[in-house]
């Protein structure tokens, strides 16, 4: 439910699922976790508009199971100080509560705890530059179980540059940019939680040509160091007609072997393509192939095939499918701990979307997930079902 009234503007979602998931953030990792059970969710909002184009608002949500339950509240505001630039901030603070038996099984606090957090934001734009400074911080506590905070008890603060050039009418591009990006993030401790460096250059031209070339630095903390690499990532795609647009991709360089918290040397290369029969019938495939050696042999080699197909009965209504199929070999050799030598899994989905309104929508879908492997030993299992499901979603807007 939703409306508006003069200059305030409110929103209000109310929703029970059948399973309790939910995430358990930390400083370096996240885990998802269940409680058994049916939960209640609460979500509300209210916006007043300021003059100069600013406002003030509030968020509240409330999610509950038994003795869980989960409440943040957080306070945002809006301004735009001079033309083309514009700022934002958020404050938040949660409330939380685990049951005891699962507090301790996760290793969790026990009994009610809080935590906050801090965003903000400064962005200016224009038709030749894009600029952004970014910062955010949380406490060890903070949880926003109806949010997508997978990290907490970190800082962050982002800085990036985007200067662009537009050529003319018989000029051999369209579009030219210069990207620079820095990303740095600390814990409390003071001790680095990741970084990210890129400059890049990318060119666009006719029949929505494009090449975009990256050259990346990208640091994590793995283990109990900070594991660096360097890489170069590229892009080049057209569309030479209206029915048809080409990519292909690829990363080169060094890559992080999560599993094994060690740098090592990778190469992906990717390609997809989309074709437009007529003005209802979309078909898209992509092909995407991993590899990732360390020291004097492979770790893994991966291949991710997709289709997806959607047709347009009219503007309101479509059906859209999903064919995913994924195969990874391992070398068992070069891990530190036991892992499957193969492993294939295929998902299907199909959804139906139907569009009452702009604001409201209805959405029905079933998926399904199988898969199968081979272990260290060579020994098969069967190519089973893993889970499927049915799923109804309804969005209404109502406006008083």
């Amino acid at each position: 439910m939703s409306g508006k009234s003069g200059s305030s503007s409110f929103g209000l979602i109310a929703a029970e699922d059948q399973s309790t998931f939910l995430v358990l953030p930390e400083r370096f990792t996240s885990r998802i976790a269940q409680i058994e059970g049916r939960s209640h969710s609460v979500i509300g909002r209210y916006r007043i508009d300021l003059p100069l184009k600013s406002s003030l608002g509030i968020v509240g949500t409330h999610r509950s199971n038994g003795d869980y339950f989960n409440q943040v509240v957080a306070l945002d505001g809006f301004a735009r100080p001079i033309s083309r630039t514009t700022a934002s901030v958020q404050i938040l603070g949660s409330r939380t509560r685990y049951p005891e038996e699962f507090a301790l099984s996760h290793n969790q606090i026990t009994g009610k705890f809080s935590g906050w957090g801090l965003e903000s934001e400064i962005n200016y734009d224009s038709r030749n530059l894009e600029a952004e400074i970014f910062f955010e911080t949380s406490s060890d506590d903070f949880r926003a179980d109806l949010g997508e905070v997978d990290q907490v008890g970190v800082t962050h603060l982002r800085f990036q540059i985007n200067p662009q050039i537009y050529g003319g009418p018989n000029s051999w591009f369209t579009r030219l940019e210069f990207w620079t990006a820095i990303w740095e993030g600390w814990d409390a401790d003071g001790n680095e939680t990741d970084e990210y460096r890129v400059v890049s250059f990318q060119w666009y031209g006719k029949a929505q040509s494009h090449w975009r070339t990256f050259f990346q630095r990208r640091g994590a903390y793995i283990g109990s160091e900070t594991l660096r690499v360097n890489r170069v990532i590229t892009f080049l795609g057209a569309e030479p007609t209206s029915w048809l647009d080409v990519e292909i991709n690829g990363i080169f360089g060094e890559g992080l072997d999560f599993a094994n918290a060690r740098v090592g040397k990778q190469m992906r290369l990717g390609a997809n393509m989309g074709v437009r029969l007529g003005v209802k019938t979309d078909i898209r495939f992509t092909h995407t192939y991993d590899r990732l050696n360390a020291g004097a042999s492979n770790v893994f080699r991966a291949h991710l095939s997709e289709m997806k197909l959607i047709y347009n009965f009219n503007s309101r209504m479509f059906v859209r499918s999903i064919l995913q199929v994924r195969h990874t070999r391992r070398n068992p050799d070069n891990y530190t701990s036991v892992v499957n030598r193969r492993q294939t899994s295929v998902f299907g989905q199909i959804l139906f979307s139907y569009k009452v309104n702009p604001q409201s929508v209805a959405f029905l879908g079933y998926t399904d997930n199988r898969s199968g492997e081979t272990d260290s030993e060579w020994m098969v299992s069967s190519f089973a079902r893993e889970n499927r499901s049915v799923f109804l979603k309804l969005g209404y807007a109502w406006r008083p």
